[in-house]
């Protein structure tokens, strides 16, 4: 019989999960890929996983689909504080996946509204990594360190949205995850 500890983790991390899926279905990312199985069975360095399969294979994706995919990121941790009013480290490479696509958005892609600092549109500079930002001056620095939360901020707050408003959406799956 699980302990109370294990009990308790395989609820969050159900939930967690759950809430994946439930963000993946009402964003736009149902277009390009489609969830076929969701688990809270651990393997070696994840506890749960969505398993999905791409659709078609798409070469251009706009800033709608990066924005989707950071809020799917970025539901499993909205769901940890909105129903159980703490924070895991289960949500670590999550955040790791949402704030590089983040940086993407703005560093790489220029899919940011601006004219400073080499962005003209949608073209920019191109950094291939994080160590040529320090380069830069420090209200540059600033201004994209700003962007990118900016981003990750607006998507963490659609997603709980998304949840709240799909909340027994998200209940029946979490539920039917613990039944298995």
């Amino acid at each position: 019989m699980l302990n109370k500890m294990e009990k308790d983790s395989k609820e969050i991390v159900a939930y967690h999960e759950a809430a994946h899926y439930v963000v993946h279905r009402m964003t736009g990312c149902t277009s390009s890929e489609e969830i076929v199985s969701v688990s809270i069975i651990p393997g070696s360095n994840f506890l749960g996983a969505n398993i999905s399969e791409q659709r078609d294979i798409v070469k251009l994706y706009d800033k709608d689909y990066y924005l989707d995919e950071i809020c799917v990121f970025l539901a499993g941790r909205a769901i940890e504080e909105m129903k159980f009013r703490r924070r895991f480290s289960g949500a670590n490479n999550d955040f790791q996946n949402a704030s590089n696509i983040a940086k993407t958005i703005v560093m790489h892609y220029g899919m940011i509204d601006t004219d400073k600092y080499g962005y003209y549109g949608n073209m920019s500079f191109y950094i291939s990594n994080d160590k040529e930002i320090l380069d830069f001056d420090n209200q540059l620095k600033k201004d994209l360190f700003v962007k990118v939360s900016n981003i990750l901020e607006s998507q963490y707050k659609r997603a709980r949205s998304i949840l709240t408003n799909n909340i027994e959406f998200l209940d029946m799956i979490a539920s039917s995850l613990l039944k298995k």
